[in-house]
């Protein structure tokens, strides 16, 4: 299962997910905010615990689902978005989800992952537009966290490593 804001983030995550191994069908759920209906983080936000009452009730019937979440931190350190996540819906050490957050936005990982000096406070939104091969960043930070080689990763990009050994299929 996936809930992100955009479909930069929808594709960033599936181009992961199939570097991973895993095959298109076996996303059963992809959530992304409509465009211009409201800000994109707080409509994660919103639809975050209902999302999780949802894998719970399908782990708990011996399912194997994970879900992944990606938000933009606008500014905000990774762990303060979680902890607002958690507000919604704390999420227990054994639960298989993993929660991405950009410190700014993700454009700042697609800018590391393509090889620019980037630094997390500034926006990189507009390098690249919406037609880019997002899924192909997907597939480098794969790389990156299956080497285990983190640094000299950005805070956020090391955190994005570290969540996703989470999974129980990482």
């Amino acid at each position: 299962m996936i809930l992100c804001e955009d479909k930069a983030h929808l594709h960033f995550l599936k181009g992961y997910c199939a570097h991973a191994g895993w095959r298109e069908r076996q996303i059963i759920s992809k959530e992304a905010c409509p465009p211009a209906a409201q800000s994109a983080e707080q409509w994660v936000r919103q639809r975050y615990g209902e999302t999780m009452r949802t894998l719970r009730s399908r782990h708990g019937q011996g399912r194997n689902v994970v879900l992944l979440v990606m938000i933009d931190g606008d500014r905000h350190d990774p762990n303060e978005r979680k902890r607002q996540l958690d507000q919604e819906f704390l999420r227990s050490p054994g639960d298989p989800v993993a929660v991405f957050v950009p410190k700014r936005n993700i454009q700042t990982w697609f800018a590391y992952l393509d090889g620019q000096y980037a630094d997390e406070d500034t926006d990189y939104k507009h390098r690249y537009d919406k037609r880019a091969p997002h899924g192909q960043f997907g597939k480098r930070l794969f790389d990156r966290c299956a080497s285990g080689e983190t640094e000299p990763l950005p805070p956020s990009l090391r955190d994005a490593c570290a969540e996703w050994s989470r999974l129980p299929i990482s």
